[in-house]
């Protein structure tokens, strides 16, 4: 069975990347999987080409939604009545793009919505909240789907690792009881100032701040720290030396009430409990519940975390259980199947 994954974004941005290259891999195992991807700007035309190309030639599509291809969208919410049609929702655009002030995106993203919501495709949310909030603006329920994030773990080459960068963290190590760690390009829905807040108050607690310095807060409090962002053998090498790791703390200036980021699958993969201030839907796997400690049930959240003991082995046995691609990814499975017998 011909399968396409079309991606209208180009595969600079690490964390979809990274989940592009889980969900390939699952798909590739059932599948003959192409991957179909907008490489740069310039190339919008041979990607609409190279799309409309395999409409004709694959049997099963699996779009990751995106307001800015509005013709591919329409184009396949006719052919999802002859063809099987898979629509991945990963946020709600219409709250986000008015964040933002896009707005003539956004009146786009409307009105490509109303052919979709009409259509026969799978549509596929990554939270329960992103369900109800499509099935509220007129989707039909039958035709939605919730499938959570998973995580693939990632071959390491050590002979990668930054040592000299290792070596730093392990002072701050060394010093204080605690090392917690948060990784992100710092958006305002992260709320890294609200972390830092909190953090500046424990002295007995380090924090390292991961990401493009250039953006990072100035200022920061003594047992707050920040590095540039690394390769990945150096950040899972870091992880090794880490207590736990902070999600998003403010994605309600988005609308999020509820999510799966890839960076808390990323943490809980390599052992870090992790600490959030929203609903994280790892809290589905009874066996991952103790390892989230979710700042709106207890705003001392952070020193209950803190006293608490953790087993990182187990924690990455569960998670990289629990989290593959291919267990998250079984209702897609499914349906895929049931249109073909």
């Amino acid at each position: 069975m011909k399968f396409a994954y079309i991606l209208a974004s180009d595969l600079t941005h690490p964390g979809i990347t990274k989940k592009i290259q889980g969900q390939l891999s699952a798909f590739s195992k059932k599948y003959a999987t192409r991957l179909i991807y907008l490489k740069t700007p310039f190339h919008y035309l041979s990607f609409h080409l190279d799309v409309l190309l395999s409409f004709f030639t694959s049997d099963v599509f699996y779009i990751r939604y995106n307001p800015k291809v509005p013709l591919i969208n329409i184009i396949a919410a006719i052919l999802s009545f002859k063809k099987i049609v898979i629509i991945e929702h990963n946020v709600k655009f219409e709250i986000e793009l008015n964040f933002l002030k896009r707005h003539n995106e956004n009146r786009i993203h409307r009105w490509t919505e109303k052919v979709l919501s009409n259509s026969n495709c799978l549509h596929v949310c990554v939270t329960r909240d992103i369900l109800n909030f499509l099935i509220d603006k007129g989707y039909y329920s039958k035709n939605m789907c919730y499938v959570q994030n998973g995580y693939q773990i990632e071959k390491i080459d050590t002979k990668k690792i930054n040592h000299t960068t290792l070596k730093n963290i392990k002072t701050l190590k060394k010093r204080d009881h605690k090392l917690l760690v948060f990784v992100g390009n710092h958006y305002p829905w992260h709320g890294l100032h609200q972390i830092l807040d909190e953090i500046k108050s424990l002295p007995l607690t380090q924090l390292l701040i991961i990401g493009p310095l250039e953006k990072s807060p100035k200022n920061l409090p003594k047992n707050c720290h920040a590095i540039n962002s690394c390769n990945l053998e150096t950040l899972y090498s870091i992880f090794d030396l880490c207590d736990f790791g902070f999600g998003p703390y403010r994605w309600d200036l988005i609308g999020i009430k509820e999510g799966c980021p890839l960076k808390s699958r990323e943490y809980l993969s390599y052992g870090l409990p992790i600490i959030v201030n929203y609903q994280d839907c790892a809290g589905d796997f009874d066996e991952l519940k103790p390892y989230i400690y979710d700042r709106r049930t207890n705003e001392k959240i952070i020193e209950r975390a803190l006293s608490m003991d953790h087993d990182k082995t187990k924690l990455k046995e569960i998670a990289h259980r629990v989290l593959s691609w291919e267990s998250v990814l079984k209702p897609v499975f499914d349906h895929i199947s049931s249109k073909t017998k």
